[in-house]
């Protein structure tokens, strides 16, 4: 037999093993995971809320695939990076995250936001960091690291995000409402205004905090315009128009 035959049979052998090994992968596991999006008992509503890759996955991870409907794949690539990164920890992580934003209870909150944050961290600590998905799963963390007060490692994991991902509009917005909370309006401005630029004009809500941070400021013909081009867009909320009126309205008394 020629080198060239043993060397082609041997690459077929090979290649038969991955197959087969994925094979066996695929039928082993999705017991594993399905399990995990099963136990969170995910509502119709907080599917809906969820990214639409994060909505395929959970949906192909459940063992009662009627449930949501399995409507969409993420393509060959973006499967096996999710395969390989364990997505489904991420997605779960997002449902738990929102629960304990919502709750009243502050053991439970922190609980869930606890749980959710080691849940994205499974797969935050798997995925190639120049990887989009690991902005989205670093600003997630970071959204839960803020709504349980801890601002530094909050803003560990957004440098983190902005040092693979500088143009990730969503990090900067983070950022900006982290320095909201601490009443330091210039930066937050400055950070509102890189997100802007980063989303080149599209968020009607980073254009709405815009006009917030400039009526802090006291900037007020600049709050004029970013609340009437919030509005334009759909922006839902009312109440930096509110602050506005009540201002005009001061005025118009004195």
């Amino acid at each position: 037999m020629s080198k060239e035959s043993i060397y082609g049979s041997m690459n077929r052998q090979r290649q038969w093993a991955t197959v087969v090994g994925m094979l066996v992968v695929m039928l082993i596991c999705p017991s594993a995971h399905a399990s995990f999006s099963d136990k969170l008992n995910i509502t119709k509503l907080e599917f809906q809320s969820l990214s639409k890759d994060c909505q395929v996955i959970i949906a192909n991870n459940l063992s009662d695939q009627s449930t949501f409907g399995r409507g969409w794949s993420l393509g060959k690539d973006q499967g096996m990076i999710a395969w390989n990164a364990g997505m489904w920890h991420y997605c779960g992580g997002v449902i738990r995250i929102r629960r304990g934003e919502l709750s009243f209870n502050q053991a439970e909150r922190e609980d869930y936001l606890r749980k959710g944050i080691d849940n994205a961290m499974y797969s935050y600590q798997r995925i190639d960091k120049t990887n989009p998905w690991s902005a989205e799963i670093a600003t997630t963390i970071a959204r839960a690291y803020r709504d349980l007060s801890e601002k530094n490692n909050a803003k560990k994991f957004l440098d983190e995000a902005l040092k693979y991902h500088p143009d990730y509009a969503a990090a900067y917005a983070l950022y900006a409402m982290i320095y909201f909370d601490q009443g330091e309006y210039k930066t937050a401005k400055d950070y509102l205004l890189k997100a802007d630029r980063a989303s080149k004009g599209q968020s009607s809500e980073v254009i709405y905090f815009l006009g917030l941070a400039s009526f802090k400021l006291g900037q007020i013909d600049e709050a004029h315009k970013y609340a009437k081009q919030a509005a334009d867009m759909g922006y839902p909320l009312t109440g930096l128009q509110d602050k506005l009126k009540a201002l005009e309205n001061v005025g118009k008394k004195q």
